[in-house]
């Protein structure tokens, strides 16, 4: 709450057209206003969801049990290459309707399944059919490279559909970049070139680690304009270098914590200074809605402060929520230039994982 003001209750809001015009007791409205009576409720700002794989709305529920390798065999490896302009953009509208009526008013559409331009088109075209504010974070995880960033498409798309500085609907990058290539230096350039934010998933157990956060650092990939997915299974040193380029992070709990890809960085995240935001992921494992990543973090965040070394007698100290590692068969998931594929180390739950529930050392 804006400590200024705090709580008002029994408070009015005019808006007019799409400005909120007057906020106060009793307010006095023009003839034939429109009156909603909200005796009772909250009435709160939009919420913002900063990575949103909106292009897998149409599939919601399906892999409410999957773990990581799961997610990237079926949506990525199976499913993905199925998928038609006609249904990104029936997923992207189903979306967007679903985030705006969940009370998310700003979301970033992390668009990894647009994977030529006329799925790119189709996705885009839904985020404007639908009022609210989006953020296209344009990806391709079909590809096996970056010629998609430089192939003149994406200039296009700037020119014909984001020339506006102040539309609802604007655009990014999601690049992905999992390790170091002279392709992927060149997106680097590309997107600061036209000062385009850049997105990547991060920190993923097992998957993305130390080498691409010091690929990224080495190349000006860290700044106010990167945001981090997950960034879950990191080494201090990996967050020192996100703190000094002045990145931020995007925490999805949810899917960090059940899909076994690491541990919520939040406190980590606080000890370094880096901000933070909130998302959902995708609907495909978790719900849309922001009123259940907020307590998922929150309930992560506390739960920590009890995960502290013990030192049991005669025995060596230990964390009581270390890491346990069983025996792991590994299934692959092609996910193009970014070179997504499951190592040995699988996520909890799956048949023969590494369980990563907790960093073997606590955050505090």
């Amino acid at each position: 709450m804006d400590p200024a003001r705090g709580v008002l209750p029994e408070t009015d809001v005019l808006v007019r057209g799409t400005t909120i015009a007057a906020v106060g007791k009793r307010l006095s409205t023009p003839a034939h206003t429109t009156v909603i009576d909200a005796d009772g409720a909250l009435l709160l700002p939009g919420f913002v969801d900063t990575h949103r794989h909106m292009w897998q709305t149409a599939l919601r529920g399906v892999g409410a049990d999957w773990t990581i390798t799961d997610y990237l065999e079926w949506m990525l490896t199976r499913w993905g290459p199925l998928f038609r302009p006609q249904d990104i953009y029936a997923a992207n509208y189903l979306g967007m309707v679903e985030a705006v009526n969940d009370g998310v008013t700003t979301v970033t559409d992390w668009s990894h399944g647009s994977r030529t331009p006329e799925h790119a088109d189709a996705a885009v075209d839904a985020l404007f059919a639908v009022p609210g504010r989006a953020r296209y974070a344009y990806a391709n995880a079909f590809a096996s490279d970056f010629g998609w960033v430089t192939g003149g498409h994406i200039d296009q798309l700037l020119k014909t559909r984001f020339a506006g500085a102040d539309q609802l609907v604007t655009m990014q990058l999601a690049l992905d970049i999992l390790s170091g290539s002279e392709d992927a230096r060149q997106a680097l350039r590309f997107a600061r070139d036209r000062d385009l934010r850049v997105g990547h998933h991060a920190g993923i157990f097992g998957m993305a680690g130390e080498e691409q956060i010091r690929f990224l650092a080495e190349n000006d990939g860290l700044s106010p304009s990167t945001m981090l997915v997950h960034a879950a299974a990191l080494s201090d040193d990996a967050y020192r270098r996100i703190a000094d380029g002045g990145a931020h992070l995007s925490i999805s709990s949810e899917s960090e914590l059940n899909a076994g890809q690491g541990y919520p960085p939040t406190a980590k995240a606080r000890r370094h200074g880096i901000p933070i935001s909130l998302s959902m992921d995708t609907v495909v494992w978790w719900s849309g809605d922001m009123f259940s990543a907020m307590p998922s973090t929150l309930s992560a965040d506390r739960g920590l402060a009890t995960c502290t070394p013990t030192k049991p007698a005669r025995r060596s100290p230990t964390t009581r929520c270390a890491p346990r590692t069983y025996s792991s068969t590994p299934r692959s998931a092609a996910h193009g230039h970014s070179a997504w594929t499951t190592s040995s180390a699988r996520s909890p739950r799956a048949n023969g994982r590494t369980s990563s529930c907790c960093a073997p050392t606590p955050q505090r």
